[in-house]
């Protein structure tokens, strides 16, 4: 193995190899003191290299950067790594990568399902952390990747943003001193335009250089960071057993399927005029690709359209992040559960404990939901709130009797007591998992 380098971090400790090991499967409940880290960010950005880097060798998982490859979360156990922070740093650290977001053949609904999936069976309701991926190569952002912006932001809520860690990656591919400008400035114009509204409330923007020294100084970055405390919107979904459609990103998950179909069907009619093109005929191999193009674009769009109709109108339209920290007065903290580290805002500290949930905005659809599947009989029911939704004020899942008897609600809760309530039971959930009987 040999000796292993020396590193000088404040914020994590290097005790030997350091190297990453793939889990094969993870129970939440027996882990109440972890550390989980999780890579978001468009196909191709990065984020596999990243745990490859970790690692110090090639593990497979980091295909062509050109080429998206994980299609499945996949989760991975830092070895030799632990943290400065908490009462002995000791927790295990996870580092989760995701499927890439702007793959044309798999939409962002499926992504956020797969997450989703992976955490329910894992019964992990706490993300610690969230890397998002971004080539600096990228001059340009094309509408899909605006798109795929919108839709983490919306994902994660600006309330978030301490525990959001922007990585630009690929600098090892400028080599120039031209790249290296227009890099460098495409760096600013991240923390000063794109992400404005997220660096201003806490976000960290570094520079991933696919070394393991680089990675590991991303990892000292992270754990230098004050926690937001409160959930991620994605979190929240789980935490509530909400369904999609009925979160905030609800509207931002409609508005990809729409447009994702859209142009799949564009797709599809520019392959067929190819295939119809008399050239085609006397070229078999030109054909046989151009074949293949279109019975995957046939086979996404069918996909896609199913999931709409499964889908239907969302019961949230996507709103803009608001450009300050104007509208997070309002959104409840959570208590220091006895699985948080000691927040120490002088120094910063990494909180593994519940957060709080953010409230979630109660709004109409801006987007009608289209009669894309060609069927005009199955007009999509008028959206009545529910005893137990979202608009109803309460936090619980529907009960099929509430359904039964919409002319009956049941009473709400003052909005403050239903927050206090909510808070002391998250409490007491952690404190039993520190204090088994």
């Amino acid at each position: 193995m040999g000796t292993p380098p020396k590193y000088d971090f404040k914020y994590i400790r290097v005790t030997g190899q350091v190297s990453v090991e793939p889990c094969i499967s993870l129970d939440g409940s027996a882990l109440p003191r972890r550390i989980l880290l999780m890579l978001m960010g468009p196909t191709g950005a990065g984020k596999s290299s990243f745990i490859e880097a970790l690692s110090g060798r090639h593990l497979g998982i980091a295909k062509d950067q050109l080429e998206g490859f994980t299609q499945a979360v996949s989760a991975f156990k830092l070895v030799n790594v632990i943290t400065n922070r908490g009462p002995s740093g000791r927790y295990p650290i996870y580092v989760i990568d995701t499927p890439g977001f702007s793959d044309p053949n798999v939409s962002q609904l499926e992504i956020v399902q797969k997450v989703e999936k992976w955490m329910r069976d894992c019964q992990f309701t706490v993300v610690t952390h969230v890397l998002y991926f971004t080539p600096i190569t990228d001059i340009r952002i094309p509408g899909s990747k605006r798109r795929t912006l919108d839709m983490f932001k919306s994902l994660t809520g600006i309330e978030t943003a301490r525990d959001l860690t922007i990585v630009t990656s690929m600098w090892n591919m400028v080599f120039s001193e031209k790249q290296y400008e227009n890099a460098e400035k495409r760096f600013h114009e991240l923390s000063d335009d794109i992400w404005r509204d997220f660096t201003s409330q806490g976000t960290q923007i570094v520079k991933f250089e696919n070394t393991q020294d680089s990675a590991l100084s991303i990892l000292n970055t992270v754990f230098s960071i004050t926690s937001a405390s409160h959930f991620f919107r994605f979190e929240e979904m789980i935490d509530k057993n909400l369904d999609i459609r009925d979160t905030p990103f609800g509207g931002r998950v409609y508005e990809d399927l729409v447009s994702s179909i859209s142009g799949l069907r564009q797709k599809k009619s520019g392959l067929e005029v190819e295939l119809a093109h008399p050239e085609m005929k006397e070229n078999d191999t030109l054909r046989e690709v151009v074949e293949g193009q279109f019975k995957e674009t046939t086979r996404a769009l069918e996909r896609f359209e199913r999931q709409l109709s499964d889908f239907g109108p969302p019961t949230h339209s996507p709103s803009p992040e608001p450009a300050n920290g104007s509208a997070l007065s309002n959104v409840p903290k959570r208590h220091s559960g006895p699985d948080s580290y000691p927040k120490k805002p002088s120094e910063g500290a990494v909180i593994t404990g519940p957060r709080s949930s953010s409230s979630l905005p109660t709004l109409t659809p801006s987007v009608p939901f289209p009669n894309i599947i060609g069927i005009t009989e199955l007009a999509p029911p008028p959206l009545v709130p529910q005893p137990g939704s979202l608009d109803s004020g309460c936090t619980q899942k529907n009960h099929p009797l509430d359904l039964m008897i919409p002319h009956a609600p049941s009473p709400k809760k003052p909005a403050w007591l239903s927050r206090c309530i909510y808070g002391i039971k998250s409490l007491y959930k952690r404190f039993m998992s520190f204090n088994p009987k």
